[in-house]
C-alpha cells in the first residue's frame, strides 16, 4: 500500500456465490462498494467491510488487497490513492434495514466481463478486473466459468 501518498478512498470487487460482481447503482452511474478510509479504523480490510454494509447492506468476508491507483487531477492539489480490494459476499440483507442509516442505492449483480463497460473504465479498469477475477478464482475460490449473460438489479 503507498505510503508516500495519501489513500482517499477504499472500492472492492465483491464477488456474490454466483461469481458476480456487487456494484451500487445511483441515478446516473454504477460504483464499486467503498469508501473514504477511517482514521478511527484504520484498517483497510475493517472499512471495506463497513462501506460494503453502509451502501449496499451486505457483509463479506476474506477482503484482498489488489493494489492501488494513483490519482491526479492536474488541479494543483497533490496525487491521492485510491485502493482496490476483492472480497466474497457472504449474506445479502434488505436494503430497507431499520438501522437508522438509509440507503439510497440499489444493487446491481453483474458478470464481471461486463464490470469495465458498467463503470466506462478504460484500460486501467480492465486490468483491474482482471486481477479482481484471477483473485476471486485463485484465493476466493470461487467459480467464474458459470456464464453470466445478464445483471440481476435489487
Amino acid at each position: 500500500m503507498p505510503e508516500d501518498i495519501p489513500i482517499r478512498r477504499l472500492d472492492g470487487f465483491c464477488f456474490d456465490n454466483l461469481g458476480r460482481v456487487l456494484l451500487r447503482e445511483l441515478p446516473d452511474r454504477a460504483e464499486l462498494p467503498g469508501c473514504s478510509p477511517d482514521p478511527e479504523i484504520g484498517d483497510p480490510d475493517k472499512t471495506l467491510m463497513r462501506g460494503c454494509w453502509e451502501q449496499c447492506r451486505v457483509s463479506i468476508s476474506e477482503p484482498v488487497y489488489l493494489g492501488y491507483q494513483e490519482v491526479d487531477e492536474k488541479n494543483g492539489k497533490p496525487p491521492y490513492a485510491e485502493l482496490k480490494m476483492a472480497a466474497h459476499v457472504t449474506a445479502f440483507y434488505p436494503l430497507d434495514d431499520s438501522s437508522g442509516t438509509p440507503v439510497s442505492y440499489r444493487r446491481l449483480l453483474s458478470p464481471i466481463g461486463l464490470v469495465p463497460a458498467i463503470l466506462h473504465w478504460g484500460v486501467e479498469g480492465l486490468l483491474q478486473t482482471a486481477a479482481a477475477a484471477i483473485v476471486a478464482m485463485d484465493l476466493l475460490r470461487l467459480d467464474l466459468s458459470v456464464h453470466h449473460d445478464e445483471t440481476y438489479r435489487d
